[in-house]
C-alpha cells in the first residue's frame, strides 16, 4: 500500500516549509533513512529523511514550492502501484475546506465573488482574503496565491501588504489599468494617493536584460528583512560606542594560545572574552537582560541567556548561549563553536536559535571599527563589537600607544535610560581591561 510523506513540523511556530531540493526524483527507489529532501523553514534549513521503503511515485510540491506543515509532499509506493485514490482523496479534503470557507463567509457578505483576475491570468480568492484585501485597500491583481491550484488565501495578502503597492479606495478607483509598481507613492507607509496618479517612474529602456539579473529572496532573507524593518519601527533605539584598552584580553589569548595542548582549552578567541565579560556584566544593568513585552511590562531575567550573531551562506542566524553566566570561559569558547557550526551547516535545532536575552555581533574580523547593531526584539540591548585600532594615549608624563577596541551598545529607551546605558558601557570596559581579576571573581 502506497504511503503519503508529510511536511514536517520543525518548530512549533513553524506553518509553513519551502522545498528547496528534491533529491529523490519519481520512479527513483528510496529506502528508509534516505535523505527525501531538504526544506528551509523561517529560521534554517534541514534534510528530510524518508520514513518509508519504495518507489517515489509522486510529488505534490516542486523545489521553490512554500508547503504548509503536516501537509502531503509526496506519495511512496510499489512501481505501477495505483494511486489515483489517494490524490482524489487528498483533492477532495481541499475542495472541502474551501466550500466551508466560502459556504461561512458567503452567509455573512453575499455580495463576494470567488474569482479574481491577475497579471497570470485568472485565480480563485477566498472570501476573507478578498474581504481583508477590500479594507486594506490593495489591488488584488498583485497578489500571488499560495494555495490550492493557485488560491489567494489570506497570507497572500498580508505577504502583498507587507511588500505590494497599497492604494487608498480613491486612487484605486483612479488608477485603472495604470500599474501600480510604476507609481510614486507620497502617501504614509509608501500608500498611493489620488495625487500620485500619472506621476509615474520613468522606466529605463537602455538597459538590456542581459546585464542584470531578478534573484528571488531565501525564506531566512525574507525573515531578516521583515525582522529588522519591525526592530526599528518598534522600538526606540539609542547607541552609545566608546572603545577599551584591549592589552589584557590579548595578552590572556596570547597565554591560552601556548597552553592549549597542556590544558585542552578550546581555541578561544577574543570574541570568546568579550562574551563572557557581558555574561559578568549585564546582570548588574537588569533592564538590558530583558525582554520588553508591551509598552506596560518588561520580563527581566535571572540568567543571561546570550545571543551572538552567525555569519552563514544563507544569511544571519543568531544562536543562543543558554545560562551563559553560569558557564566558564571555556564553556562558552565551546558552545559558541558548536552553535556557528550548526548554524553554517544548516541543521541547527530551531530551539537553539530562540529566547535570547541579551546579543553580541562581532564585525570586528571584517575590519569594521565600529558599526551601530540594531536590536533583536523583544530583547532591550545588542553590543556590537568593533576592530582593534592603535591609538595613543598619556600614561604619567609619556604618551604610549596600545590596542583599542571599538564597542557599540544599542538599547530600548523605553526600558532603560542613557545615564545606566553608560554606565554598563563603562563596566563593561573595566571587565574587558582587568580580565585577569574578572576571572578571578
Amino acid at each position: 500500500m502506497a504511503n503519503v510523506v508529510i511536511m514536517p513540523q520543525i518548530g512549533l511556530n513553524e506553518t509553513s516549509n519551502l522545498i528547496s531540493t528534491w533529491n529523490v526524483e519519481v520512479g527513483e527507489e528510496v529506502k528508509i533513512g534516505d535523505i527525501l529532501f531538504s526544506i528551509e523553514t523561517d529560521k534554517s534549513s534541514m534534510e528530510v529523511e524518508s520514513e518509508f521503503e519504495g518507489i517515489l511515485l509522486k510529488k505534490l510540491y516542486e523545489e521553490g514550492d512554500a508547503c504548509d506543515v503536516l501537509t502531503p509532499v509526496g506519495i511512496i509506493g510499489q512501481k505501477g502501484e495505483d494511486i489515483k485514490n489517494i490524490i482524489f482523496e487528498e483533492k477532495s479534503v481541499n475542495e472541502n475546506e474551501m466550500q466551508q470557507e466560502d459556504t461561512v463567509t458567503e452567509n455573512t457578505q453575499k455580495s463576494v465573488t470567488l474569482v479574481q483576475t491577475n497579471r497570470d491570468g485568472v485565480s480563485r480568492i477566498s472570501p476573507r482574503a478578498k474581504n481583508l484585501g477590500s479594507k486594506k485597500g490593495l489591488n488584488l491583481e498583485y497578489a500571488v496565491g499560495t494555495g490550492p491550484e493557485g488560491r489567494i488565501i489570506e497570507r497572500d495578502i498580508y505577504s502583498l501588504l507587507e511588500n505590494g503597492p497599497v492604494m487608498t479606495k480613491a486612487a484605486g478607483l483612479e488608477a485603472g489599468d495604470v500599474d501600480a509598481s510604476l507609481i510614486n507613492a507620497t502617501g504614509l507607509g509608501g500608500k498611493i494617493l489620488t495625487k500620485d496618479i500619472g506621476n509615474t517612474v520613468q522606466q529605463e529602456t537602455s538597459v538590456n536584460k542581459d546585464e542584470y539579473k531578478v534573484v528571488k529572496l531565501t525564506n531566512i532573507r525574507k525573515l531578516i528583512a521583515k525582522n529588522m524593518m519591525q526592530s526599528l519601527q518598534s522600538t526606540a533605539q539609542l547607541t552609545l560606542s566608546a572603545s577599551f584598552d584591549a592589552t589584557s584580553i590579548m595578552e590572556y589569548r596570547k597565554i591560552i594560545k601556548s597552553s592549549t595542548d597542556n590544558f585542552s582549552l578550546a581555541n578561544i578567541t577574543l570574541n570568546d572574552m568579550v562574551m563572557y565579560a557581558i555574561s559578568r556584566t549585564v546582570n548588574n544593568f537588569e533592564n538590558l537582560n530583558a525582554h520588553m513585552i508591551n509598552e506596560e511590562e518588561i520580563k527581566i531575567f535571572t540568567n543571561v541567556h546570550l545571543g551572538f550573531a552567525c555569519d552563514t551562506d544563507k544569511g544571519l542566524m543568531v544562536p543562543t548561549i543558554f545560562n551563559s553566566n553560569n558557564m566558564t570561559l571555556n564553556e562558552i569558547s565551546q558552545t559558541s563553536k558548536e552553535l556557528a557550526t550548526a548554524c553554517q551547516k544548516g541543521n541547527i535545532d530551531p530551539s537553539k536559535l530562540q529566547n535570547a536575552t541579551f546579543t553580541v555581533s562581532n564585525l570586528g574580523n571584517f575590519g569594521i571599527e565600529n558599526f551601530t547593531p540594531v536590536l533583536n526584539p523583544p530583547q532591550t540591548g545588542i553590543l556590537g563589537v568593533g576592530s582593534i585600532e592603535y591609538r595613543v594615549k598619556k600614561v604619567g608624563s609619556e604618551f604610549v600607544e596600545y590596542p583599542a577596541m571599538m564597542i557599540s551598545l544599542t538599547f530600548d529607551h523605553r526600558a532603560i535610560d542613557g545615564a545606566p546605558a553608560a554606565r554598563f558601557i563603562q563596566e563593561l570596559k573595566n571587565n574587558l581591561e582587568n580580565f585577569y581579576l574578572l576571572l578571578a571573581k
